[in-house]
């Protein structure tokens, strides 16, 4: 597990999201597990990379790697609101080959363009 956050302050305002320290890494857990509480995994931070090479041996599930990543910064966001958080999960062979991913963004409308890309 890695995870990875942007913060700061600008013109005395604090921007960005929370301090790495204030992060606690969670245990390991199936893909299901994660992504029923993706929040609990993200926290704070920007995004977070969590890859269970053990998970076959563990639970007979393929190996896989997932990036959470949040859509607003922690200091965007109002009181009591929660972030979109974007998905992209990788399954591995345990050869280093990726034969599958997939990825989840935004849910709603889509801006429809026509032939002239207009």
């Amino acid at each position: 597990m890695a995870a990875h956050t942007v913060y700061g302050s600008e013109e005395g305002a604090v921007i960005g999201d929370l301090p790495i320290a204030q992060y606690r890494p969670m245990p390991a857990a199936s893909l299901e597990a994660i992504l029923v509480d993706k929040q609990a995994y993200l926290q704070g931070a920007t995004d977070v990379y969590i890859y269970d090479v053990n998970a076959w041996k563990d639970r007979g599930e393929p190996a896989f790697s997932i990036n959470l990543a949040r859509v607003t910064h922690v200091s965007d966001l109002a009181v009591g609101d929660k972030t979109e958080i974007a998905v992209q999960i990788a399954f591995t062979d345990g050869l280093a080959a990726t034969p599958r991913r997939r990825r989840s963004w935004r849910q709603g409308p889509r801006r429809l363009r026509d032939a002239a890309a207009n």
